[in-house]
């Protein structure tokens, strides 16, 4: 998974244009989700449209087997009670999180087991949002990293001391308590060398340093839950809190929740935060965090069936295979002018083909109807409107400009077509039947047989009861 935030994070640097929304807007925004509802478990990327194709493209070479579907923007807000918990860094961002490389077993194996412990009523969301972050921060991680080697202050005395005049409650309490050494002290740092350490937080310091290396996103990290019940949303987040614990030692950063905004001034974050949710924005009213490839890796990747079993997890139930690509292609003088359309066996957009197809138009064998409904107007209504419009007889039926009238409950009404809804649908070809739709990594492609095909074997293979 550092391989795919690797080659996500020069998203940023694709045209002149991207550069510039990115310094000024930071538009390259991505969207990873945990989603957690009716027992099940899925994995969610989302991004803007113009990413889609890039986004696909490196998971499907990271994971060649894995299967995409495009689904609808998850509704984390579902239930009648909801709660929204931010985990903020504890400490200065420059420190790093526990990473997989430090752990015996998969970190989010903690996520998945506690998800599974809530009820199948409730749901869960985990909405991690990215942004590619410059060099500026690996510098300073690097910096940090030197002087934490020697023993210094994460940040230099100098800094310290400026930052200290233009704190104003730095100088309430100058007024209370009098003068303070970190108040005004403005000395120099000698100049020292390494220093010895215990192991473990020799360790945490080389992680750093380590981590300085690797591109690095702003990030922002918001868990949700949602109920019937009231005040079991909080529980839910509790525990989930209780879950991300397994990032943090004693010289690591970790991510916890402020219970001073959520517990006390609830009323005035949770409407923010909510905001914050249906927006994906990072850092809004709450500490982002800054994650390299490595600690992204720990705190979001794909499931995979060898390290994580846990039978919540939303796998594939049948494996897709792309069309072949010698399909029987057909050209607009073969079409008979009529359209297919239905319901297909999807999730997005409730498999409404007509609908999904809106973001296929471009396809040549895709077109779309206006179709006619009956609209009944009462007779009077008629005649205002076309005063000279004739009643008369035709074949033992009163009509109208052509249209027939009909009588419900004592009233006349003329029974008039008019244009309706416009659907999309799939062409119809003189010397072809439409068997179905291949649908992989969000491609759709019909399957169309020849009519001379008909008269050869056949055989079908599918899973059994399909």
């Amino acid at each position: 998974m550092s391989q795919l935030y690797n080659g996500l994070h020069k998203i940023s640097e694709l045209s002149t244009w991207e550069k510039l929304m990115h310094r000024l807007f930071g538009k390259q925004k991505i969207v990873f989700i945990y989603q957690y509802e009716e027992g099940q478990l899925s994995f969610i990327v989302g991004s803007y449209p113009e990413y889609q194709n890039i986004i696909e493209s490196a998971i499907s070479a990271q994971y060649p087997t894995c299967s995409l579907e495009k689904v609808s923007k998850p509704r984390v807000f579902q239930k009648k009670y909801y709660d929204i918990m931010p985990l903020e860094p504890k400490r200065d961002p420059v420190y790093t999180i526990r990473t997989f490389k430090q752990m015996p077993d998969d970190p989010i194996n903690n996520l998945i087991d506690t998800m599974s412990k809530v009820s199948v009523y409730d749901t869960v969301s985990v909405i991690l949002t990215i942004k590619p972050e410059g060099s500026a921060f690996n510098a300073k991680r690097q910096k940090a990293a030197d002087r934490l080697y020697k023993g210094l202050d994460l940040y230099s005395t100098k800094w310290r001391h400026w930052k200290n005049l233009i704190n104003p409650f730095k100088w309430i309490s100058f007024l209370i308590h009098g003068p303070n050494e970190k108040l005004i002290s403005n000395k120099q740092e000698e100049n020292v060398g390494m220093v010895r350490m215990v192991r473990a937080k020799e360790d945490s310091m080389n992680t750093i340093g380590e981590e300085a290396g690797n591109p690095s996103y702003k990030s922002g990290l918001i868990v949700i839950s949602s109920s019937d019940i009231e005040g079991q949303a909080r529980q839910n987040l509790k525990a989930m809190e209780s879950a991300y614990n397994v990032y943090s030692d004693e010289y690591s950063n970790s991510l916890e929740d402020d219970n001073t905004k959520h517990d006390i001034f609830s009323g005035i974050y949770i409407p923010l935060w909510k905001i914050a949710v249906n927006f994906y924005l990072s850092g809004f009213f709450y500490k982002h965090s800054y994650f390299s490839t490595n600690e992204l890796s720990s705190l979001y990747h794909f499931a995979d069936s060898v390290y994580n079993r846990s039978p919540i997890i939303e796998w594939m139930q049948y494996k897709v295979l792309p069309c072949p690509a010698n399909l029987p292609q057909f050209t607009d003088e073969e079409w008979n002018g009529k359209l297919m359309t239905g319901i297909l066996a999807e999730k997005y957009k409730k498999g409404n083909l007509s609908e999904i197809l809106n973001e296929y138009k471009q396809h040549r064998s895709v077109s779309s109807k206006v179709l006619e409904e009956e609209k009944e107007t009462p007779l009077a209504d008629y005649q205002l409107t076309h005063p000279d419009a004739q009643l008369e007889e035709k074949d033992g039926k009163l009509k109208i400009n052509d249209h027939q009238i009909i009588e419900k409950e004592g009233q006349k009404f003329v029974k008039e077509l008019v244009p309706g809804k416009t659907v999309n649908g799939y062409k119809l070809y003189k010397d072809a039947i439409l068997l179905g739709v291949n649908i992989y990594r969000n491609n759709l492609t019909p399957v169309y047989m020849k009519r001379e095909d008909r008269t050869r074997h056949h055989y079908m293979i599918g899973k059994s009861g399909t």
